[in-house]
């Protein structure tokens, strides 16, 4: 689900005015300089130009987990090499109306790692 663009407007405002503590001000409270998706929960970010917003916070964040045979997760507290894993979206993949077809991929680069977590 994407938000219109007046929601948006209006959750923004809504940011900056908790951001500068309550007052009303015509300039900014905050800047975002950078965002970070991380589609695999536990693994490397990806440094994104923008990041439309879901119902759930931006759209491919942790949208993905690595588990175990037994089917439970993985995370980087247990297994810091997690943090070595590299997930690649298509770039456009973050427009607002893109859609996934047959041919849209996800790679992930990894180094060859021994997870503990599968022992």
């Amino acid at each position: 689900m994407q938000f219109p663009a007046v929601e948006m407007e209006k959750l923004s405002s809504l940011f900056s005015t908790l951001i500068a503590g309550g007052r009303n001000s015509s300039a900014p409270a905050a800047t975002v300089t950078s965002i970070f998706v991380y589609p695999i929960k536990s693994c490397r970010g990806v440094s994104v130009p923008q990041a439309p917003i879901s119902s759930t916070g931006f759209r491919w964040d942790r949208e993905w987990m690595v588990v175990n045979s037994k089917g439970r997760a993985c995370t980087q507290r247990v297994e810091p090499m997690l943090s070595l894993v590299e997930p690649e979206l298509p770039t456009d993949a973050f427009d607002a109306d893109w859609e996934p077809s047959d041919s849209s991929y996800m790679g992930i680069y990894v180094l060859l790692i021994s997870f503990s977590c599968y022992k």
